[in-house]
Order: structure tokens, then sequence, then C-alpha cells
């Protein structure tokens, strides 16, 4: 009997695993993890009576993770952060996933989790990692930082998976059901091998309960036939009895692609963006060296699949956006019309840096520390008394912001600081804002972090100011590591050359 629980258990993905894992008879607690958690008017009532916990959790926070995994045996990661999370995101959503890979790796590790369980992309066999989309690189990092927890690593590796509800499925029938002609770029000419979710969901509940120890295993997700995007774009025209035209052309550049698939169907840009990104690739089974390929004859032919989706979806009903429809991706990549409500009132920023060699998260925090006084100048200035440093206008002597480092949850890994005041900062009333440096992919980057920060400045205000300036500063220091790690390396061939000719 185990323990299991979902990270994402509110997606797509995760609500039909809870479902189909109550019925299983060697489960004994399912654990739900959510930023809102909680259960839900859909939550169906098990057969063999599991246990059933909802516990609050925010990935971004390693506490959090580390509080949500107690008592877990196989812990399922179904997370992404391409919808954003939070009323001001800054960085990449690749290092925001790495970020969040890399909490729940740590906190499977503390807690002693025996399995991870994570659902990832079908990665392109032709291509070199550097020329794989982000969204697909997002997937292979978030996968080597899983592994580096030190457990067992379950992956299923899929492309499309058609099911009620799906963002692929929902956005294929908003495309249609809308354009009375699809213009379609070069993109839909790539092939996939899309899988029926409810075979997704097999995949999965075989690698939970798998009795094979082998620390990485990779299962490749399909179906029992490859197609095209324009394949199922016209079968959901012949699906829902609809007359379009579809007008084949060549390229058209990604940004303008998901612009446009982002303003017809409604779904957030920051979703959109990096999923059409990906479609220039051929999502094919690799057969490779180290992965099995879940290619089955019964599996569910995409063609049945993509039928069942479609009859639970709604996304026939056009949404009243009004004249604003057309602008709606723009204000919502300004963040001015977010709702506070749904996206918080807080800022995640996360910037990724090259680590110098032989450095670690307290040389960094400790160089940051001394850095940012000097590249201040007169404009700001700093005070540090014990662990608790001050930023403030010299002539005024007004407190900026005020840090203080959180010793005991920090490590040679990762350096903790708490934002505890300042006028810049409203501390809200759940959750800690912070700043944090952390080590990341075998220690040789360095993601630098600012998390649950909520400003004081009306927010069209601190757009165009304390965050633009932040930004400012980071790849100021960005570029003083780098100086180091170019520094270091040149150093450390000089002295291989010297030995060489000695």
């Amino acid at each position: 009997m185990i323990a299991v629980a979902i990270a994402g258990a509110s997606g797509y993905v995760g609500r039909q695993l809870a479902d189909v894992l109550m019925a299983h008879k060697d489960l004994s607690k399912i654990i739900k993890l959510g930023r809102n958690s909680g259960p839900n008017s859909d939550d169906r009532v098990s057969l063999v009576a599991p246990e059933v916990s909802y516990r609050t959790c925010d990935l971004y926070s390693l506490k959090d993770a580390e509080n949500a995994l107690e008592g877990v045996d196989v812990a399922v990661y179904l997370v992404h952060s391409m919808a954003p999370k939070s009323r001001l995101v800054q960085g990449s959503f690749l290092d925001r996933d790495l970020l969040l890979a890399d909490n729940f790796a740590r906190a499977t590790k503390t807690q002693g989790v025996k399995k991870i369980v994570y659902l990832g992309g079908m990665i392109p066999t032709n291509l070199p990692p550097e020329d794989l989309s982000d969204h697909l690189k997002s997937r292979l990092e978030v996968e080597s930082a899983l592994a580096d927890s030190g457990c067992e690593l379950k992956v299923l590796r899929a492309g499309i998976i058609l099911g009620p509800g799906g963002s692929s499925t929902e956005m294929m029938d908003l495309l249609v059901s809308r354009l009375p002609a699809l213009v379609c770029p070069s993109w839909t000419q790539s092939k996939s091998h899309p899988i029926d979710l409810k075979d997704a969901i097999e995949i999965l509940v075989s690698l939970i309960f798998s009795k094979d120890s082998q620390r990485l295993e990779i299962v490749e997700g399909v179906g029992p036939t490859a197609t095209t995007y324009l394949e199922m774009l016209q079968e959901i025209a012949k699906i829902r009895t609809l007359k379009r035209r579809f007008i084949s052309l060549g390229h058209i550049p990604p940004e303008l692609s998901a612009f446009w698939v982002s303003t017809i169907t409604g779904f957030s840009l920051d979703l959109v963006r990096p999923l059409v990104g990906s479609l220039k690739h051929d999502l094919l089974p690799s057969l490779s060296t180290g992965s099995k390929t879940a290619l089955l004859s019964d599996r569910v032919h995409w063609k049945i699949a993509l039928k069942n989706a479609l009859q639970f979806s709604e996304s026939r009903k056009v949404r009243a956006w009004g004249f604003l429809y057309l602008l709606r991706p723009l204000l919502e990549s300004l963040s001015l019309f977010k709702s506070t409500s749904k996206f918080g009132n807080s800022v995640i920023s996360v910037q990724r840096f090259s680590c110098p060699p032989g450095w670690n998260a307290r040389k960094i925090a400790a160089a940051y520390l001394v850095w940012l006084p000097a590249f201040l100048g007169k404009i700001f200035q700093t005070r540090r008394v014990g662990k608790r440093l001050s930023f403030f206008v010299p002539l005024v002597g007004i407190s900026l912001l005020e840090l203080e480092e959180a010793t005991e949850r920090s490590s040679d890994s990762r350096v903790l600081f708490y934002v505890v005041g300042g006028v810049l900062t409203k501390l809200p009333l759940r959750g800690r804002p912070r700043l944090e440096f952390r080590l990341v992919k075998g220690q040789t980057e360095i993601l630098a972090a600012v998390l649950g920060f909520v400003p004081s400045l009306p927010w069209p205000i601190y757009r165009v100011t304390q965050a633009l300036f932040h930004l400012f500063v980071m790849k100021m220091f960005g570029r003083f590591l780098q100086k180091h790690a170019t520094f270091s390396r040149s150093r450390k061939n000089i002295k291989g050359s010297v030995k060489s000719e000695d």
C-alpha cells in the first residue's frame, strides 16, 4: 500500500489520474497538491475508500514543497509554469520551470520519497538539444532536475494528449469553430503521434505501481498511428459538420502564429507561445536506447480520441470580448488588466546566470552583497547589521527595502533572504516575499529569484520604475559573474598550457 501525491492535481491530466487511482487496490492515500487546494464538486468517491487529503502547496516555495510531500511514497509531477500565477512575471518560463522542478526534487530528497513519476514531452531524435524549441528544452531540463533528486524517476514522454479539457484539443476546436477559413502555416504539416487521455493515464498508473527499481525509466507514450496538425483540424471540421477552407502557406513567424492563435482561441499568450514554438518539430517516438515505446495496436486511434474529446467540449461558445477581442493578447501581455483574484498581487522574477567555476550559492550571494552597493554608488546606499541588510536613500534616510538572511534555510547550493520591510513593499498576509540564489544544472548555472514580492507602488508606476530597475540590476550582476567565469576559465587554460609545456 502506497501514498501518492499529485502535484498539479487540479489540472487536465491530474484530475483524471486522481479519479483512476481512487479505485486502485494498492493505494492507501491520495494527496492532492495545489496553490488553493481543497475538494471540488466533481471529485469522485473512491470505490475502495483510500484516504484523500488536500494540501496547499506553492511550489515556488521549497518549504511548502517539503511540507506537502511529508509521508509520501510516490510523487507525481504534472506541473508547468507557462500559465502565469502572479500579476507580474519576469524571466523565461524555462527558468521558472527549472526552479519549480528543483524545489520539487529537493523536497522529495528531504522527505525520503521513493519515486517520482513525471509527464514530459516527446523529444525529436534528429535534433541536438540546443536546436529544440524552448518548450521541449524545458521538458528535458525538468526531467534532468527531477533525476537529481536521487530517487527513482519514471518518465512518460508524450506529444499531444487528446481528451476533454486538454489545451491542444480546445485550441484546435476553437480555431475550426470560429474561423470560416484557416490559414495553415508550414508547421501544420508537422507529424505527431497523439495519444488518448485514458491511454496516457493507464501508462502513468503503471509507472506509479511499477516494481522496476531502475534509477531512470523513460516511456514514450504514443497512439497507434501518426498524423499532422492539418489532418486533425480537418477531422474536427468533419466531426463538427462545418464547412471550412484550409489554405496552406509557407513559413509564418512563430510569434505571429502564437498571437493569432491566442487572439482567436482566448488562451493565454504565455501558454500558446511555447506550444506553437514546438509545433515546428515532428513529435514521433525515438525508439532510442534507454527508452521504451508504448506503441501498442490496441491503443485508441487519434480520430476516435478526438471525437470523444469533442463530445465534452464547450469551446464553440464564443466569448464576448467586443472590440477588445483582437487586443486581448496585447493587454494581457502588459499585465495591467489581470484579475488580482486569479493572479494574486505578487511578483515572480527569475533570472539565470552562468556560475563561475568553483563558486557556490554562498559565494554568489556574498558577491552580490558586495557588488550591489558599489554598483549603486551614491544613488542608493546599503547598511548591514547582523543578518539584516537595508537599502536606503542617503539624504533622507528612508529605508526602501530590508532583507534578512535565513541562515537556517540556506546552504552551499541555496541562499535565502526574506524581504522584511521597506517603503517599496507590502508584506502579504500569506507567504513571505524573498530573494534567493540557487545552483542548478550540476552547479554550472545559478538562478536568482524574487518570489512573492508585493510592491507598494501602484502597478502602472511599479512596472515602469522598480520592476525595470530590478531587471537592469540583475542583468548587470549577470555580466559581473560572466567576467569572473571568463577570467577563471582563462586562468585555468593558461595553467594547463604551462603544465603541458613543462
